[in-house]
């Protein structure tokens, strides 16, 4: 729906013939930006107004309903002024044109912001491509990346409001331990999720992105995300303190998580590794992957390879294992799991090296429950002896 806003008159001012006569003119009114963004359902990497300082825009103009868009802004840097007055400026001065409207994009960060940036921009088609698998592994960087939309503006004294929304999803974890008996050491380092796509393309809406508290009722683009037989990878990660639960206990999301430990990934539904049908997980199907020690009293239950060949499995160090996870995760929410250690410790990750001869493989449960078959035998009659007195 087209917008109308009344710019104020300019004030043409004149003093008497005993004065410089003076005359001030309106030289167009120039365009200005009011930016917001918030917090993905819970929590945001992109966390807070505060911490959001820059976007880059894109403007375009419409004569009328019917003529064709011309290009008004490409890829303008729009900055927070740090005076604590919270401007949004960019360099010289973009000014409305006199009839017609204008669209306008926001986007960051782009590779123009971040040189390892996973985001291209196609803003002929109104487009934004993500991949994180380009270049060097080290280079990989799965961002959190935000764009706003407002259509439909006319000429005005006011600044357009562009309202950010995050098009990722945010993954966090917290464990806990619900058996008595078990000692679960988890070292600082990563939690992987394995074969999810984190490469697709996002359309972006043709409404505007305005602050809606209802997460039903905001407009959003869509995404296509690509297929894992492209041939991409499918590995991304959440930086974990790690933690002790000996016996019963839990570490909650502030204490497990290191600072920037979010994991992202690209919105999308997945089905578990099925690791009773395919140990091997030729379907590639997703998993969350981690190292975990597991002890029960004095015996190391996992790994607990006595005379491992491995060099990457040393007894007394924790090691990988699995979790099928089965979800959809959409744009802009926050999920938290809590991965719960009692009576199961997940599963051996497919393709894990694990020592010739011993008694498990990828797709085995780590943790075999000791359990009892119970049976009495009968009882021999031996006969009737006598004893004399």
């Amino acid at each position: 729906m087209r917008k109308i806003f009344i710019a104020a008159l300019a004030a043409v001012a004149m003093v008497s013939c005993a004065k410089d006569e003076a005359i001030e003119i309106n030289n167009g009114e120039a365009i200005g930006f009011a930016a917001t963004t918030g917090r993905t359902t819970r929590a945001a990497t992109i966390d807070s107004y505060n911490e959001f300082n820059m976007f880059r825009v894109w403007g375009f103009h419409k004569a009328d309903a019917t003529a064709a868009e011309t290009a008004l802004m490409t890829n303008i840097l729009v900055e927070k002024n740090q005076d604590g007055k919270g401007e949004w400026r960019y360099g010289d001065s973009y000014f409305w044109p006199t009839v017609g409207t204008c669209d306008f994009y926001g986007i960051y960060p782009t590779t123009d912001d971040v040189a390892t940036s996973p985001i291209t921009v196609d803003m002929a088609n109104k487009t934004v491509s993500y991949d994180i698998y380009t270049g060097n592994m080290m280079d990989w960087n799965p961002t959190d990346w935000v764009y706003a939309v407002n259509v439909d503006e006319a000429r005005q004294t006011t600044k357009v409001p562009m309202n950010f929304r995050h098009a990722m999803s945010q993954i966090v974890f917290q464990v806990k331990n619900t058996n008595s008996r078990l000692k679960v050491t988890i070292p600082e380092g990563t939690i992987d999720l394995m074969c999810a796509s984190q490469k697709g393309v996002y359309t972006l809406p043709s409404e505007d992105t305005a602050i809606e508290a209802n997460y039903a009722d905001r407009v959003m683009g869509s995404w296509v995300v690509a297929d894992l037989s492209e041939g991409h990878g499918c590995y991304v990660w959440a930086n974990i303190k790690g933690t002790v639960l000996d016996g019963v206990s839990e570490c909650m999301v502030a204490d497990f998580m290191a600072e920037d430990g979010a994991m992202i990934t690209v919105p999308q539904t997945v089905a578990a590794y099925d690791y009773r049908e395919d140990g091997d997980n030729e379907k590639q199907l997703a998993y969350f992957r981690m190292k975990v020690l597991i002890e029960q009293e004095d015996t190391e239950i996992w790994p607990g390879y006595s005379a491992s060949a491995l060099e990457e499995v040393v007894k007394g160090q924790p090691y990988w294992v699995a979790i099928p996870i089965s979800a959809t995760w959409e744009e802009g929410k926050k999920y938290t799991y809590t991965l719960i250690f009692g009576n199961g410790a997940g599963i051996v990750p497919p393709g894990t090296p694990v020592p010739p001869g011993e008694e498990i493989e990828p797709g085995d449960p780590i943790l075999a429950p000791i359990r009892f078959t119970v049976t009495i035998d009968d009882i021999v009659d031996a006969g009737n002896k006598d004893i004399y007195m």
